[in-house]
């Protein structure tokens, strides 16, 4: 079955994306802190009021503002909707088999007024048998990834 689309976006309209933020939030959550992890989904790191460890898949939720204030785990998934700031001052490895930001997400690394003075490596892992994720409302992704979802409305 044939479907035809005369616009890709509804009504021929390119949505114009929001504007990154301009700075922390008074209220933010801290990566080092068991409580942050509060309702993190059964099977993300995090879950019941832990830290993520190695090898856990780690989602950042919607509305959430975490701080990376400690040193991050290897990660398999990390599904950023909501955002993830590095703390500008201090050294970072990123390491993940898949790294997605959702609509909506944000990965802050440095500002414009405080730029990100301690290093950062992002480390994508995987090989060929890594398995394939489906992204909703999105492609099919393999590991090494690193991409921005973004939802199309038809």
């Amino acid at each position: 079955m044939v479907k035809v689309y005369r616009c890709f976006f509804k009504n021929c309209i390119k949505p114009i994306p929001p504007p990154p933020p301009e700075k922390r939030p008074i209220e933010y959550l801290l990566w080092s802190d068991p409580e942050a992890w509060y309702g993190t989904v059964f099977g993300y790191g995090g879950y019941n009021k832990k830290l993520p460890q190695d090898g856990d898949d780690v989602i950042i939720k919607q509305h959430w503002w975490m701080v990376a204030d400690t040193k991050l785990p290897c990660m398999g998934k990390l599904l950023i909707y909501g955002t993830l700031e590095l703390e500008p001052h201090l050294d970072f490895v990123l390491c993940a088999k898949y790294i997605v930001i959702g609509q909506g997400g944000n990965l802050i690394i440095g500002w414009e007024d405080q730029p990100m003075t301690g290093s950062v490596l992002i480390s994508l892992n995987g090989n060929w048998d890594t398995p394939d994720i489906p992204i909703q409302d999105g492609p099919i992704i393999g590991s090494k990834t690193l991409g921005k979802q973004r939802k199309v409305a038809l």
